[in-house]
């Protein structure tokens, strides 16, 4: 694994420059063909906020929009194989992202204090999630409308729209805020 952080100091490109862009991906393609099990990692700095605008997306319901606020043109992210964003969400972080599918979002807590000053990131704990954060203002009364134990069947379109339940399981379900038990049962881990 190599960690480019940024690219600019190890490749004399301007990020600005679709060119320049294109001749780097083409350069990391080739030697990822040499080597399949290799994983290189750029890193990019989001820009400036403009003062006057409504503000940044949410990194945790909309990456796309929130990774378009990456320095340099679109063009970086145009090329890549996955693309990830890590942001503040209150005190967690949120890591997230988009590739060819939707990544499931992860919500992490910071833990310990060592006497150096560092210190570690865990998942946080599904109970104190804050579901405001964690769901889209259109998932949430659906989610609130689940009852705590229910197989897919008996809540698909009574409930909860068909499509929108397939996409609120999947987001509960890589939070830890629900689990799919066996014959198909769903339950919530957390009161909500």
């Amino acid at each position: 694994m190599v960690i480019v952080d940024p690219p600019e100091v190890l490749f004399r490109i301007d990020t600005g420059k679709k060119v320049m862009i294109l001749a780097l991906y083409r350069e990391i393609r080739l030697l990822i063909s040499a080597f399949p099990r290799a994983v290189i990692v750029l890193s990019f700095n989001m820009r400036k906020r403009d003062r006057r605008s409504a503000g940044q997306p949410n990194l945790l319901t909309d990456p796309r929009d929130w990774l378009e606020e990456v320095c340099g043109t679109l063009d970086i992210m145009n090329r890549c194989d996955v693309r990830l964003g890590m942001d503040f969400q209150g005190e967690e972080r949120v890591v997230n992202g988009i590739r060819s599918e939707d990544i499931d979002p992860l919500v992490i807590c910071r833990v310990g204090e060592f006497p150096d000053g560092l210190a570690g990131f865990e998942l946080c704990p599904p109970g104190e999630l804050c579901l405001d954060t964690c769901f889209s203002p259109r998932q949430i009364p659906h989610w609130q409308a689940l009852p705590e134990e229910f197989r897919f069947h008996q809540v698909a379109d009574s409930v909860v729209p068909r499509s929108s339940l397939w996409r609120l399981l999947k987001r509960a379900q890589s939070l830890g805020l629900i689990e799919k038990r066996g014959g198909g049962l769903w339950r919530k881990t957390v009161a909500g």
